[in-house]
């Protein structure tokens, strides 16, 4: 993202998936899944990525890029986070 751009993070409304009918595991997967949507409208619609992803998602995530033909870069972290970046494409 460029700088000029603005992000806020924060809970749009509280999910079912917050109650104790859920694991641990359906947690992480349901916010796995959102954080795939989410890098692949930045990757579809251009806008550029600098940030860590759960290393859960790093190979669906680096397939999906693969296909979409955005070069990125991927940098382990830790057991739990990988560091994803890539460019803003202007068109």
């Amino acid at each position: 993202m460029s700088g000029d751009d603005q992000q806020s993070w924060g809970i749009v409304m509280p999910f079912w998936i917050d109650t104790e009918a859920y694991t641990d595991r359906d947690r992480e997967m349901f916010a796995c899944g959102v954080e795939f949507q989410m890098v692949y409208d930045a990757a579809k619609n251009g806008l550029g990525w600098h940030q860590c992803i759960h290393k859960e998602n790093e190979s669906r995530i680096r397939m999906m890029l693969g296909k979409l033909g955005v070069k990125h870069t991927m940098v382990s972290q830790c057991n739990e986070w990988t560091d994803l970046s890539f460019p803003e494409v202007r068109a």
